[in-house]
């Protein structure tokens, strides 16, 4: 039933005013437990829930604000949309909750931590996740946005006390911020021209609308929100850093909450996005040069957590190059598959972390197989599916990406929206670069850490269980979670996302489906092949390397690549040096005269009119008495001109 819909908002925000109020008086364990309660209830709300996606409808509608004729009201919508995005949230949120509950002791990975608060701001998280994907309207949604910055804020620079952490909690609040003003700018221009702030009568403003121009506006504006959420160049320098907070917080960023809310804005905007052909250039352009770029940086990197982190910008751009292509379904199921084997590679990785005592260098591990069996079968999984190798859940939605960007052409149904059909043709081959630098790097991280001689004679100790069935559930998923869609037999996703193609509008929607009458054996064979070309160039290389004594020194290429392409240093010099210097000019001039000013100015006013009033002050009563004579017979006067001139 669609009214379900609030309670899978519901719970969570319950589950964190119980934490945050009843204090001292719960117990961390007790905190931890009723965190995961909130979400496993907000989960079977959501599968209640599920009967919306063919009858969708807008509930708990109320008038929450009027000025003049305009009224707004807040509601929450049950659709196809929302509904899969919920499950998503609160399937795979629920079950890194109950992995933290292991996983945050304090005995072994992780600083030893305050309970209450982390299980207090995961649920605070999901619940403004939930509100962003369940708001009827762009105002709420707004709402949600900003909720889930303010979280990822809080998680992230978790350990106050970590210099490291509290620098990148404030770097992902600052380039957070510009998204969000994108998009409060992008839902002023949308209520300007459309009179409604509801996504069902803007996008009806939005087709019928005389001007577009201000359609393109917008749907840049929206667009700098989504780079922003979902760590797309430029925007994208908060994402790596993000690792500083507990494994789990990184799990829940990027797998089910925060980077997915990018791709989620322009699926749910679709039909105002469909008229700005700049946009529809925009986005497939930025998804293809943050894939590439992502990757390539991913191939370098050391710390175990970084490297996940950069895959994770890599796959959100094969999500964008989709949406930017119409295929909003394909978009939305290699979302659906990211949440499971992200969710899994992060939280393998976080066993191992546990495990060895908080190390996150892989240069300092290897041979762990033997010692971790569950983490590294999971984690062989997560690699497996990441790089679509048949039958592993990444594989059926990298496939229904490819779809949508055939490497010798032919589809006609891609030409003319946005890119051309030699546009489509190069992206596609751009893509299938990226398969092949994903598998490297995913293999290259699996060959280090579980393969190969030790690096360092460690102990590690078993997972409780709360951390072991996430991962054997996550596990199962990343490998059935693609049958949903089989090429050339059947696609389940068609029918759930049926009714959200036409949202708001009355023309034939640009929402393009997954093919699956035929199988295009070109894509398998060369996303298979891609696959296969990764694996092997990672097997060569670190496969059966001989080990050597890790390095701190990193010269040339390497260096380049394993520091973004240095584009931190680059954006603190044009933008943050500038900033400071400035900052600082201000401080030691600017700001000091002007304090000057006003306390010689208005302080030196007061002074001199409290001298010249002091002076009425003698204390004489006959000096009283004339000040009183003289204002009766001024209120006279003023009483007879008054009385003549009427």
């Amino acid at each position: 039933m669609a009214e379900a819909i609030g309670l899978v908002v519901l719970f969570p925000l319950l589950g964190f005013l119980a934490i945050a109020l009843l204090g001292n008086s719960l117990s961390e364990k007790g905190a931890a437990y009723l965190a995961c309660a909130a979400v496993g209830f907000a989960f079977l709300a959501a599968l209640a829930s599920i009967p919306a996606v063919y009858d969708p409808k807008d509930v708990f509608s109320y008038t929450w604000t009027q000025a003049g004729n305009w009224k707004f009201s807040f509601g929450l919508l049950a659709d196809p949309l929302s509904v899969f995005m919920c499950l998503i949230v609160t399937g795979v949120g629920f079950l890194i909750h109950l992995y933290s509950i292991g996983y945050m002791t304090g005995e072994h990975g992780e600083p030893e931590a305050d309970y209450r608060r982390f299980f207090a701001y995961m649920n605070l998280f999901v619940f403004s996740m939930l509100l962003l994907v369940t708001s009827n309207n762009f105002i709420f949604l707004l709402v949600g946005w900003a909720g889930v910055g303010l979280s990822s804020f809080l998680l992230i620079g978790f350990y106050k006390d970590k210099p490291s952490a509290v620098k990148a909690a404030r770097k992902a609040l600052v380039m957070n911020t510009i998204g969000d003003v994108g998009l409060l700018l992008g839902i002023f221009v949308i209520i300007l021209n459309t009179g409604a702030a509801t996504y069902y009568n803007a996008f009806r403003g939005a087709e019928f609308a005389a001007d577009g121009g201000w359609r393109d506006i917008a749907s840049i504006l929206l667009l700098i929100a989504a780079v922003a959420k979902s760590a797309q160049l430029p925007l994208h320098t908060w994402l790596p850093d993000a690792m500083e907070g507990p494994t789990p917080v990184s799990a829940l960023i990027h797998a089910a909450t925060m980077v997915t809310a990018g791709v989620y804005l322009i699926t749910r905007a679709h039909p105002i996005f469909a008229y700005s052909e700049v946009a529809l250039i925009a986005i497939p352009v930025i998804g293809a040069a943050s894939a590439v770029y992502a990757a390539t940086c991913a191939i370098t990197q050391t710390d175990i957590k970084r490297v996940l982190a950069y895959s994770t910008m890599s796959q959100l751009g094969y999500m964008f190059m989709a949406a930017g292509a119409g295929a909003y379904e394909a978009a939305m199921f290699h979302l659906l598959t990211h949440a499971f084997f992200k969710a899994l590679l992060f939280l393998s990785a976080g066993a191992v972390i546990h495990a060895i005592g908080g190390e996150q260098d892989i240069r300092k591990m290897g041979g762990l197989g033997k010692q971790l069996p569950l983490a590294r079968w999971t984690f062989l999984i997560g690699a497996l599916s990441i790089s679509g190798i048949p039958v592993f859940s990444g594989f059926f939605s990298k496939e229904a990406i490819f779809a949508a960007y055939p490497l010798f052409g032919g589809k006609e149904a891609q030409v003319g929206f946005g890119l051309n059909e030699t546009g489509h043709i190069i992206l596609g081959w751009v893509a299938l670069l990226v398969a092949i630098m994903t598998a490297a790097y995913m293999f290259r991280l699996y060959f280090l850490v579980f393969s190969g001689p030790k690096a360092k004679n460690y102990h590690p100790h078993k997972s409780p269980l709360t951390m072991k069935l996430p991962l054997v559930v996550l596990g199962a998923l990343s490998v059935v979670g693609g049958f949903v869609y089989v090429p050339g037999a059947y696609n389940l996703l068609e029918k759930w996302f049926e009714k959200a193609h036409d949202f708001g509008a009355t023309t034939p929607s640009r929402w393009l489906s997954i093919p699956y009458e035929t199988i295009e054996w070109t894509n398998v064979i060369g996303a298979v092949g891609a696959a296969i070309i990764g694996w092997f160039i990672a097997y060569g290389i670190f496969g059966r390397a001989e080990r050597v004594a890790p390095s701190n020194e990193v010269r040339g290429f390497a260096a380049f690549l394993q520091n973004g392409w240095y584009l931190d240093k680059l954006y603190y010099a044009v933008v943050a040096t500038p900033v400071v210097w400035v900052s600082k000019l201000l401080t030691k001039q600017a700001d000091k005269d002007v304090a000057e000013a006003l306390d010689w100015g208005i302080g030196g006013s007061l002074w001199a009119g409290s001298k010249l009033i002091r002076k009425t002050e003698t204390g004489y009563v006959r000096n009283y008495a004339l000040g009183i004579l003289v204002g009766a017979v001024a209120l006279l006067a003023y009483v007879l001109v008054a009385a003549i001139q009427r």
